[in-house]
């Protein structure tokens, strides 16, 4: 069976198709306008395809898709293949449900911690016996150093290019801006899993997201 899935997120959009549970092919940072042709290119033999989207209206992109191939939109009345102790659960996000429901399907019967580094820095929390426990956001990278120049009078925005670690110390305002919003991302990610595997000593951990290959290398 060949499913496709459609992830709208608040900065870019991703496709990808699969057989049964094999990845055959992703396609990364995809105009709206680009998904449906995407989509029905790769067709062939495609029994079903699920969208996930944290707030872009998809509407129509489900419906057009809807005339080639069945569509669903993932939302928390979905059936899911795990339980939930969320307290509010209407106000999951579509990105944080698929997080913990492929963390779930990837480490079953496992403690498994689903991060994922994308415009907010997210992590979900699976125990063992298949629940979703929750988890915590916070700002991702980019947003944490758009935020020290839109809320302070005098300190820059200080980009971080792809690829480049910021020094620490820093040596300047912008490599101290950089070496805050990175570092301190990063250390929030290693105490996070630290908490847990209190908890759960042989706990699975997953790292996803438009800025987990920069953070993976650390």
């Amino acid at each position: 069976m060949r499913s496709i899935a459609i992830d709208v997120g608040n900065t870019r959009a991703k496709a990808a198709l699969f057989e049964q549970q094999q990845l055959l092919e992703v396609a990364y940072g995809l105009e709206q306008e680009a998904i449906l042709p995407w989509c029905l290119e790769r067709r062939q033999g495609v029994e079903a395809a699920i969208i996930a989207s944290v707030g872009a209206p998809v509407a129509e992109l489900q419906a057009r898709l809807g005339t080639h191939m069945p569509s669903l939109l993932l939302t928390p009345d979905l059936p899911l293949p795990l339980r939930t102790d969320y307290a509010t659960p209407q106000s999951l996000g579509a990105d944080r449900i698929a997080a913990a429901v492929g963390g779930a399907a990837r480490f079953s019967g496992q403690a498994v911690l689903v991060f994922d580094a994308g415009t907010c820095l997210t992590h979900e929390l699976v125990r063992p016996e298949g629940v979703y426990a929750g988890g915590a956001i916070s700002p991702g990278l980019q947003m944490r150093l758009q935020a020290m120049h839109q809320f302070t009078a005098r300190l820059p925005l200080a980009p971080l290019e792809a690829g480049s670690l910021p020094p620490l110390p820093g040596r300047s305002t912008q490599e101290c801006l950089q070496a805050g919003a990175f570092w301190g991302m990063l250390g929030e990610i290693e105490y996070t899993i630290g908490r847990y595997r209190q908890i759960y000593p042989h706990l699975q951990v997953i790292l996803c997201g438009g800025d987990a290959k920069v953070l993976k290398t650390n």
